[in-house]
């Protein structure tokens, strides 16, 4: 890696200079850039601030002239978080960021990288200046006060990356004017709001404008008489991005009925129990399902699905409305029977964890089974390096975790590969398929395709009529996927029937009370039950005790 520059112990003299021009985060913008600064002037200093790329819709061109500008002494450059990437890159060292690995990288495919890489030896941490009686440190993250050592105390991390979570930016101003005398004015980019101001405080300056959303490039000019911001805004961007990643983090934490766990720089997000039983279905509680943000930077680490939901459980998901909403043909691939579990890169490291939780006892439970089963360990690392996605798996795990349906042996079924953005998107089944035989693991059966609304009619009707016999081969159902990509789901009954049996197991053995009335083949299959529990059993395993319910009785509730 490209040795970084020593950080300077003394302000800079700047005064030499007519006027400063400090350029906010540009994200990729070029358009919006050279509107902003439709010349470069010999007698003017202009210091940009970092963040050159990623995000934006014109990173080429950004690039390009930056690269045109890079020798010019009155052009100075700071790292941003995303020059990581740009430097990895050029480097030909893996790169793990999903925004560079979508995008950035094939636009920028075609220049050269040792100019790339000259141009990341001319990177400085910040900018330590004074100019016109006043002193000013200009650095991308954001620092909320200088320790008693003074700059040589501040890590090059804190002053790239900043310090505190993304949303700070209020607490670094509010802490920057009270510790530092009035005449020392910090300038930063890297997090802020659409809505925050230029000036957070008398002597601290935020120019993250999230241009790359339709915001502003903002513009710090410093001259001998006053100290002006300009914003300018971007009209070339892609509308997807009107919310972004820290900007949802803020809605998501304000939702009573979404729980975060927080796992370093990593929080994880799901609806709450109370959301799921009191159906408060929204477009937040919905997306916030096995979802992993790397808060600090404001990336997606992991996501798995959005909740999607049964036959006839909502109204947009009753028979008729799907008959006249389902965008056809149909998919229909058999739902497995197990336990979520999600693997990316992260950090150069694998990622793997529960819905929730990559600490938890089933997240232990998939790591364990992924390196047991996955046949080439390094061709899913690659796999990953170069794909900014997450593979959604199937954990089912006969040993640690039986459900309801019998499997012979445990396994990791990949159901899906899907980008680490905030838009949900997956990847084509052929190159999921593509992927399983890479790896040696199993994905998801493709079971029938239904070409119109007659045919989903008769499909889910013989759904309906599954053979109840407990000796026959069952499945717990069925994920219908349409060609526009929306998912609902069905349980088919059999699986429906032993689940309630488990629960009502449970209670028996914890000899509290039934969970309402069951039929005649659930009554038989209790009292058969309460009958082995007083032979002694201290759990229950309903895949089991069926069987031997049926070797026992000879009873296969085909009645």
């Amino acid at each position: 890696m490209t040795e970084k520059p020593a950080i300077i112990l003394k302000p800079a003299d700047y005064s030499c200079w007519k006027k400063i021009h400090v350029i906010g985060d540009i994200h990729g913008c070029h358009t919006v850039l050279r509107e902003a600064l439709p010349e470069i002037r010999e007698d003017e200093l202009y210091i940009f601030i970092g963040d050159f790329l990623d995000r934006g819709l014109e990173n080429a061109a950004v690039l390009k002239f930056m690269l045109g500008i890079r020798d010019r002494k009155n052009c100075h450059f700071i790292e941003g978080n995303h020059e990581e990437s740009l430097r990895s890159y050029a480097e030909d060292v893996p790169v793990t960021d999903s925004e560079f690995l979508r995008r950035t990288k094939d636009e920028i495919a075609g220049i050269d990288k040792k100019e790339i890489r000259m141009f990341c030896r001319r990177l400085r941490q910040c900018e330590y200046f004074s100019c016109f009686g006043k002193t000013f440190l200009v650095c991308h993250g954001g620092i909320p006060a200088l320790p008693p050592l003074g700059l040589p105390g501040v890590a090059a991390r804190d002053l790239i990356y900043g310090v505190g979570s993304y949303a700070d930016s209020d607490k670094i101003a509010a802490s920057w004017a009270r510790t530092q005398p009035h005449d020392f004015i910090q300038v930063f980019g890297h997090r802020s709001s659409k809505e925050a101001p230029v000036r957070l405080s008398d002597n601290v300056y935020c120019l993250e404008g999230k241009v790359e959303c339709g915001g502003n490039l903002r513009v710090l000019e410093i001259s001998e008489n006053a100290i002006t911001s300009r914003e300018y805004q971007n009209r070339i961007f892609d509308p997807s991005r009107s919310l972004d990643v820290p900007e949802l983090v803020e809605q998501l934490r304000k939702n009573r009925f979404i729980i975060e766990k927080n796992f370093g720089s990593v929080s994880s997000f799901n609806f709450t129990t109370q959301a799921f039983e009191r159906k408060i279905w929204n477009e937040q509680t919905i997306t916030a399902r096995g979802l992993f943000i790397d808060t600090g930077t404001g990336t997606v680490v992991a996501r798995g699905y959005r909740k999607f939901f049964n036959i006839e459980e909502r109204p947009e998901t009753r028979l008729e409305a799907l008959k006249a909403s389902l965008r056809f043909p149909v998919r229909v691939f058999r739902k497995e029977n197990g336990f979520l579990g999600l693997v990316s890169l992260y950090n150069g490291e694998l990622f793997t964890t529960s819905k929730s939780n990559p600490l938890a006892e089933y997240a232990g439970f998939f790591r364990k089974l992924l390196d047991e089963k996955c046949q080439d360990p390094e061709a899913l690392r690659e796999y990953l390096a170069e794909n900014p996605v997450t593979l959604v798996t199937e954990c089912i795990d006969t040993v640690n975790d039986p459900h309801i349906i019998r499997y012979p042996e445990s396994s990791v079924v990949l159901l899906d590969i899907v980008e680490n953005t905030m838009e949900f998107s997956r990847r084509s089944y052929q190159e999921l398929t593509t992927l399983g035989e890479r790896l040696g693991l199993p994905v998801k059966k493709l079971c029938t395709v239904l070409n119109s609304p007659e045919e989903f009619q008769s499909w889910y009707n013989e759904q309906r009529q599954e053979t109840p016999d407990l000796l026959a081969e069952h499945v717990e159902g069925y994920v219908i996927e349409d060609a526009s990509g929306y998912m609902v789901k069905i349980k088919l009954p059999f699986y429906s029937f032993w689940k309630k049996l488990r629960t009502a197991a449970g209670l028996l053995l914890r000899q509290k009370e039934s969970p309402g009335r069951l039929n005649k083949k659930g009554e038989r299959f209790m009292n058969w039950l309460s009958a082995r529990i007083k032979r002694g059993l201290d759990h229950i395993n309903i895949i089991e005790l069926r069987e031997e319910y049926v070797q026992e009785t000879g009873d296969r509730m085909t009645d």
